[in-house]
C-alpha cells in the first residue's frame, strides 16, 4: 500500500504538502482511490492500530480530492472512531472535520498568494 500512497503523492502533489502542513508522516495514512456509489465522496478507514486508509472518489476533479483528502484527514486528526452510533455526535464530529479541512487548506493556498502577490508587487 505504501507504494500506491507514492504514486497518489506524485500524480497530486498537494497531498504530500497538505500532509506536512496537518504534520501527519504519509506513511501512517494510504490514500486509496475508490469508486463510491451515491454521493459519498469519501472515507477514513482504521483497518488495525497500524493500518489507517483515506479512500475517495476516483472520479473527483484534483481539487475536489484533495478537500476530500483534507477532511478525511481532519477525521484522523481529531476522531478516534470510524463508525457512529449517535447521530448528533456524527454531524458534530463531520462539522469539526470540515472546519479543520477548510484551516488546513487555507494554510495550503495561502503561502502561494503570498508569493504571487510579491512577485507582482501588490499586497495580499
Amino acid at each position: 500500500m505504501q507504494e500506491r500512497h507514492a504514486s497518489v503523492a506524485q500524480e497530486m502533489p498537494g497531498v504530500i504538502d497538505l500532509f506536512h502542513v496537518a504534520m501527519v508522516d504519509p506513511a501512517e495514512v494510504q490514500l486509496v482511490p475508490f469508486l463510491f456509489s451515491g454521493s459519498t465522496k469519501g472515507a477514513l478507514l482504521r483497518a488495525s492500530a497500524t493500518e489507517t486508509y483515506i479512500l475517495y472518489d476516483e472520479r473527483l476533479s484534483e481539487e475536489e480530492a484533495l478537500r476530500v483528502i483534507a477532511h478525511e484527514l481532519s477525521h484522523y486528526l481529531l476522531h478516534s472512531r470510524d463508525f457512529y452510533l449517535d447521530r448528533k455526535r456524527r454531524i458534530q464530529e463531520e462539522k469539526e472535520a470540515s472546519a479543520l479541512a477548510q484551516e488546513l487548506l487555507g494554510k495550503l493556498v495561502e503561502p502561494a498568494r503570498t508569493a504571487k502577490s510579491m512577485t507582482s508587487g501588490s499586497s495580499p
